[in-house]
């Protein structure tokens, strides 16, 4: 009976990412807005990992998102600007690969991947909250965890749904 619950909860733990912030926030320039638009430049993700953004933030927020990483279709840059006249965002949650590196040596080695994750107004088109992400090598940027991350930073605000409140490393 161990055995089987260890293995069970192996299997539950294997489906949770882990995300470790480095943020900065420039409070000076922080808009007020309702409309965001999520831009995940990363290649070879999960098909639904873009989309779980749509329900990640507080029910305050509109919610956009779009694939724009090297192996879309058309000229991504476009594909984002047809998307922001679209959804008419106000700002713009960027999601990109940043470096991929390996700690230890021999069997204690693990990798990690980092990530840029950028918000910016859309309006003066500059960034007023930054930072570096950093998963178990192979995972992405966890989206509760970076929705919760932007609420203890202050640049969103309201209440997070029920489930990602629950269990917080969820999706």
């Amino acid at each position: 009976m161990k055995t089987i619950a260890t293995l069970l909860l192996l299997t539950i733990c294997l489906g949770c990412a882990t995300t470790r912030f480095n943020t900065n926030t420039d409070r000076g320039t922080l808009p007020e807005f309702s409309r965001i638009l999520v831009v995940s430049k990363v290649p070879l993700q999960k098909r639904d990992y873009i989309f779980q953004y749509l329900t990640a933030f507080p029910i305050e927020y509109e919610v956009c998102a779009i694939e724009a990483s090297v192996l879309a279709f058309g000229n991504p840059d476009s594909l984002v600007r047809e998307k922001i006249k679209q959804c008419d965002s106000q700002v713009m949650l960027t999601i990109q690969p940043y470096n991929d590196f390996v700690s230890g040596t021999g069997k204690y080695a693990t990798g990690y991947s980092e990530f840029l994750v950028e918000m910016t107004d859309l309006a003066t088109n500059k960034p007023f909250w930054k930072s570096i992400a950093v998963t178990a090598g192979g995972s992405w940027p966890n989206v509760g965890e970076t929705v919760r991350q932007l609420r203890r930073d202050g640049v969103i605000t309201g209440s997070l749904r029920a489930a990602d409140v629950m269990t917080p490393a969820s999706r």
